[in-house]
C-alpha cells in the first residue's frame, strides 16, 4: 500500500471524511474509512470500518470490513 499525505495528495481528505456523517450506504463508509487509514488516522479509519461491517449483510464483506478495521 502506497503512503498518502494530505499536503500531496490531489483531493482533500477532510471533505470525502467529514461530509455526510450520517451515511447510510456501507460502500461509502469503506472509501472514507480508506483514506484515514492510508493517512495513519488509525481509531477514525476503524470506527468506519466497523461502521461499514455492521450496515452489510453479506457476510463477505462483513468479514473484509472486520479484517482492515483490526490493524488499523
Amino acid at each position: 500500500m502506497r503512503n498518502f499525505d494530505e499536503q500531496n495528495w490531489g483531493i482533500s481528505v477532510s471533505a470525502v471524511t467529514e461530509t455526510d456523517t450520517d451515511a447510510q450506504d456501507h460502500y461509502e463508509l469503506a472509501v472514507r474509512a480508506d483514506f484515514p487509514a492510508r493517512l495513519g488516522r488509525r481509531d477514525e479509519a476503524r470506527a468506519e470500518f466497523l461502521r461499514a461491517a455492521d450496515l452489510t449483510q453479506n457476510l463477505a464483506e462483513i468479514e473484509l470490513l472486520r479484517r482492515r478495521a483490526d490493524p488499523v
